[in-house]
This record gives structure tokens, sequence and C-alpha cells, in this order.
């Protein structure tokens, strides 16, 4: 299955999803989960989220960068689970194409909030569970072996 078919598949079992739980390593070395609303899904692997830049989990993510998404849909036997390194972001352009009214729950000020930044997280590897199987859909390699054959990101 090519690495555009994996992505679609992917972005299906969880593009219905709104609330990914963001695993990431305090600085004692302790696995913590917090929730985030998932912004977008890209098939160059990444998946963004708004952020409060002066957050703790912002802070984290500088000293250890590896973390998990896991969404989970009870109802529809979803399971998934993506492993991947966040970078924080401040890029203008991107968080107004990825705004949502709803965001002012978290951040009243808007856009214009001086605090407010993404966070990207480059899958290296995802799996979900099919029954009691696990699946494994995504590989950083697989992905990069596809980069190096269509750099332009368009796939026909």
């Amino acid at each position: 299955m090519d690495i555009c078919k994996k992505y679609v598949e992917l972005h299906n079992k969880i593009k219905h999803i709104k609330i990914a739980m963001l695993a990431i390593h305090d600085e004692n070395g302790n696995v913590r989960s917090m929730p985030m609303v998932t912004m977008q899904t890209e098939c160059e692997g990444n998946v963004w989220f708004f952020t409060d830049l002066e957050s703790d989990k912002v802070a984290e993510i500088s000293k250890n960068p590896h973390v998990n998404l896991s969404y989970v849909d009870q109802q529809n036997e979803i399971y998934v689970s993506i492993a991947g390194r966040a970078e924080v972001v401040r890029d203008e352009t991107k968080m107004s194409q990825l705004w949502k009214p709803i965001m002012e729950e978290w951040f009243p000020g808007g856009l214009k909030e001086n605090n407010l930044g993404l966070l990207k997280i480059e899958m290296q590897q995802a799996e979900y569970w099919n029954g009691n199987n696990m699946v494994q859909i995504w590989d950083t390699t697989e992905a990069m072996k596809t980069y190096e054959e269509f750099p332009d990101g368009l796939i026909e």
C-alpha cells in the first residue's frame, strides 16, 4: 500500500475524533497526557494543534520532543496511537489557516494573543487496533522513501 493510501486510511480513522490525548514527558521523566483539539492532519505526516507558548507542556516538549497522540472512538471501536516528534511553531499564516471560532474558548484573544502558537507533531509511527489485532499504518522510513521519490509532495 503506498504512503498516500496509508495516510488516507489513517486520516479516515481520526477525522471525526476532534480530541486527541497528547502524552509528553515531564521534567521528572513521568509521562502525562492532556486533551488537545486536532486542527489538521497532513499527507506529509503532520498533525497540528494550537497551544499556549507559555504552558508547561511547551517547556517540557522543548526538553524532550518525543510524544504520543491517542485517538479513541469507543462507539465505532477506533483506537489509534501516533508516536512522533513535537515542534513548537509560530507561523501567523498557518495559524490563520487553521483558526476556528471554537478555539476562542481556550484563547479568548483569538489570533491576536501574544502567547498563541502551534504544536506540530511529525508522525514517526502510527498504528490502530482492528478487533484484537494491531495494524501498523505509518512508518517514517516508508514516508521518507516516498518523499525522496516525490519531493514536491505530489503523488499522482
